[in-house]
């Protein structure tokens, strides 16, 4: 079984993977954007077109490879994530090339999309209060609006069907997500 999750920097994915895997006695599927910045490729507002594609195709590439195996997976990101931060990075960061940013977005989008077939649930990850800088992603409230507002209206637009995860601790939360999941693990 593989269960992604799917939201904007800081709300709290990555804590809530490594507990409900262990709940579950599966395996967390850490954020390949952690491992980009920490071989010293530049992530967030500061990331190339190289960068971004780097992150969605490592993301659909965790979905493909594990999205068929034995066992119990929870993803803290999806490729789908990457491509809203790759819109913001052609909204506003990147010189526009018209060209070649479509290429980039039909390229990314068709990875996004292709890999969400392999989740067997989708948690979407609303933006929680008190946002902090955990030294990957930014502490920049505004920049995680925009990130969630391109997510939620990629959503819509694909009829995805995830499963919005309710406010409360990553305790609680994570037995909302274990709740959920156990029916179809039967």
């Amino acid at each position: 079984m593989l269960i992604g999750f799917i939201g904007s920097h800081g709300t709290g994915k990555t804590t809530t993977a490594n507990v409900v895997a262990a709940m579950m006695k599966g395996e967390a599927l850490t954020s390949s954007s952690r491992e980009v910045n920490s071989s010293g490729l530049p992530i967030n507002k500061d990331a190339t077109r190289l960068t971004q594609l780097m992150i969605t195709v490592a993301r659909a590439n965790q979905a493909h490879l594990y999205g068929s195996r034995a066992g119990i997976y929870v993803a803290d990101r999806t490729a789908f994530d990457s491509v809203a931060y790759t819109r913001y990075q052609m909204d506003n960061v990147w010189d526009q090339d018209p060209d070649l940013d479509s290429l980039y977005w039909n390229y990314s989008m068709d990875l996004a999309l292709g890999s969400l077939k392999e989740y067997d649930k989708l948690f979407y990850f609303p933006p929680l209060e008190g946002l902090e800088d955990d030294g990957v992603r930014l502490g920049d409230r505004d920049y995680q609006m925009i990130i969630d507002d391109r997510i939620r209206s990629m959503l819509r637009q694909v009829g995805v069907g995830e499963i919005q995860v309710p406010d409360g601790s990553v305790l609680e939360r994570a037995h909302f997500i274990q709740a959920t999941v156990s029916p179809i693990m039967v």
